[in-house]
């Protein structure tokens, strides 16, 4: 989920892919900064692990842990 400034001085919220996608992109980044070598697979298992499972983790996938990824990464 994520929220942008209206017109009218107050905020609206959105959520779904095009919402998760920047941020799981930018998680990324990170992993890859720490880490340029890292390749897909490496980074998706790591993602995977860390995520949280949620009740509709079945329809959406797990939820990223940002924290717990980075020390996954710096940590193996």
């Amino acid at each position: 989920m994520s929220s942008v400034p209206s017109d009218k001085g107050t905020y609206q919220s959105y959520n779904g892919t095009s919402m998760a996608t920047p941020i799981v992109a930018g998680l990324v980044g990170m992993m890859r900064a720490y880490d340029p070598e890292i390749d897909a697979a490496t980074a998706y298992k790591i993602l995977h692990e860390q995520g949280k499972t949620v009740n509709d983790s079945d329809k959406v996938g797990r939820v990223i842990q940002p924290k717990a990824t980075l020390e996954r990464l710096i940590n193996r």
